[in-house]
């Protein structure tokens, strides 16, 4: 467990996380992709959308999924979720990483990558880490790349429900200690 300031800590996720991180997780989206997937979308079908994912996920676990969450007293501040050695050759998969609204620019999202990096260190075989990010989500980009992660492919990605595809980039660090060395 890691603690940031007084009050944010943070804590490997349990099954009575889950609709605190959907929940989370449903409005960055409404938040973040507002004009980048549709309205409709956004606006009526995302919550049960993540919901679902998120029910999946705890329900359905792979051995190689980790989840860890960022708390303040009993408010979820964010959550990251990986899949360690997910690829041979990229490392681990940083697969959802989402601070809430009221927590952003506090070094939440930055703790919650360092914990990723120090975890891959010392469980994985592979020490590099990935993610895909959509092109149009300019903030996470620039975070990313605050951290040293590096932009190297894009790709198209199908969204929930009906829209159409949105272009992502695939981020990738060749070692989880560029993380660490860019804390900071």
């Amino acid at each position: 467990m890691h603690r940031l300031g007084k009050f944010v800590r943070i804590r490997p996720a349990h099954i009575e996380d889950l609709d605190a991180i959907a929940n989370l997780h449903a409005n960055s989206w409404r938040i973040a992709y507002r004009g980048i997937l549709s309205d409709e979308f956004l606006d009526n079908e995302v919550g049960a959308d993540r919901l679902k994912a998120w029910q999946d996920k705890f329900n359905c676990a792979k051995n190689n999924q980790k989840i860890w969450v960022a708390e303040e007293g009993d408010d979820l501040a964010g959550f990251i979720c990986i899949y360690g050695d997910e690829h041979e050759t990229l490392g681990t998969f940083i697969d959802n990483l989402h601070v809430a609204a009221a927590y952003q620019g506090q070094g939440i999202g930055r703790q919650l990558m360092h914990t990723v990096a120090e975890w891959v260190n010392h469980h994985c075989a592979s020490k590099g880490l990935y993610l895909e990010v959509l092109a149009d989500n300019q903030q996470a980009q620039r975070f990313y790349q605050s951290l040293a992660g590096k932009p190297v492919k894009s790709q198209w990605w199908q969204p929930p429900g009906d829209g159409e595809k949105v272009k992502e980039w695939l981020y990738v660090w060749q070692q989880a200690d560029d993380v660490l060395q860019n804390f900071l």
